[in-house]
């Protein structure tokens, strides 16, 4: 994923997603302008060949932060040096200021000049071809940058004081990112996540799991054609478990919702009071039974049985706050599937099953048997 804007109007944009290709060397040797006493303070060698990396100065980091380990020091204020030492000392001593062409390594693990990504969409939006190359039309390198950061009070402190505030980074701006399919996922978070999995949200709570990776929203992405519909996500409900789960999940809200009312009626300010519980719980077994909200009179009869004295209006009271907590799902729509329900499911499971791309395997030539071929087997022939 890339980290920063590069050219935002053929999709290199910060939070683009990008296919990593490799990395990119350049043949060209890099030169760097020094003055002598940066040379004794900064430069390290063994030989000619630098030992740490080296930060290059602001007038030569048009085109490079750092001059990475492994590079072989081959000139010095033009003159060729050779690979020798004694050659080196003697032209920077000879000068004030030093100008150095380093040969650097043109192999991993050292830092390149470039990664090349390949871009979504990067033809059609009209990006040049960069590297100049054939077929290489949605390659694009991408350049290394150099990023600071404040190592922290404590750390400057261990560090050496205002000296050591900040440390470097040079590398690419992209952020490196793996597949892996829902089921593997499932139990992570993730920083960020890209979901392609449309073909499998029929599968029971595949597509739950899968955008529920990330802390927030914006940290998710779904291509615009890995999009379901809710049709396709409802398919799933063909498998008796949702069903089933479905079930329980409802019950579970529903006994949570009375358990909270009857704890909060033991606290002092609590919104609701002992007698509003007695109600309540009668209000609920109405519910169950008659499966209708309008049981304020019903609940009323049956109290002043038992000797409670209560009013309609306070059952009415008591019917309206359960009604906006979860206790009020006992009235909600029955889970199971009616018969136009189940219909329309598995005619969209079929027509999915229709668009879906399958792979056609080559038929394998059946193994050779003596019966096969027309000789006699164990007690019969067949011709």
């Amino acid at each position: 994923m890339l980290l920063e804007n590069v050219a935002p109007s053929v999709g290199l944009f910060n939070g683009a997603h990008v296919e990593f290709v490799g990395p990119l060397y350049l043949e060209d040797d890099w030169q760097v302008t020094l003055s002598s006493c940066e040379y004794r303070d900064r430069v390290r060698t063994s030989g000619v060949t630098l030992t740490t990396p080296l930060d290059t100065p602001a007038s030569d980091r048009e085109r490079m932060y750092q001059v990475p380990v492994g590079s072989v020091i081959v000139k010095v204020n033009g003159h060729t040096i050779d690979g020798d030492e004694h050659r080196l000392d003697e032209l920077v001593a000879a000068s004030s200021t030093v100008q150095l062409v380093f040969h650097t390594p043109k192999h991993p693990p050292h830092l390149p000049e470039f990664i090349v990504v390949r871009v979504p969409n990067y033809t059609e939006n009209r990006g040049p071809n960069i590297l100049g190359i054939e077929d290489a039309d949605d390659l694009v390198p991408i350049r290394m940058v150099k990023r600071a950061r404040d190592k922290g009070k404590n750390n400057r402190a261990i560090g050496g004081g205002e000296e050591s505030r900040t440390e470097f980074r040079v590398g690419p701006p992209l952020e490196g990112g793996s597949a892996f399919t829902g089921f593997k996922g499932q139990g992570a978070t993730l920083d960020r996540v890209v979901a392609k999995v449309k073909a499998w949200v029929e599968t029971p709570g595949f597509w739950t799991v899968v955008v529920s990776r990330v802390r927030h929203p914006h940290h998710l992405h779904v291509p615009t054609d890995q999009w379901p519909t809710v049709e396709e996500i409802q398919v799933q409900r063909l498998n008796p478990d949702v069903l089933e789960a479905e079930i329980f999940e409802r019950q579970m809200k529903i006994n949570a919702a009375k358990t909270w009312r009857h704890f909060v009626a033991a606290e002092d300010d609590g919104e609701w009071t002992s007698a509003d519980n007695v109600i309540g719980d009668a209000v609920h077994v109405a519910w169950r039974r008659l499966h209708t909200r309008d049981v304020a009179s019903v609940v009323c009869d049956e109290l002043h049985a038992k000797g409670v004295d209560v009013s309609v209006s306070d059952v009415q009271h008591v019917v309206q706050k359960m009604s906006h907590t979860d206790e009020a799902l006992i009235l909600a729509d029955h889970i199971y599937l009616t018969s136009r329900q189940h219909c329309c499911l598995v005619r969209s499971k079929i027509q999915r099953g229709r668009r879906r791309p399958t792979t056609t395997k080559p038929s394998k030539r059946p193994a050779s048997t003596s019966a096969g071929r027309g000789r006699r087997g164990k007690g019969r022939r067949i011709s």
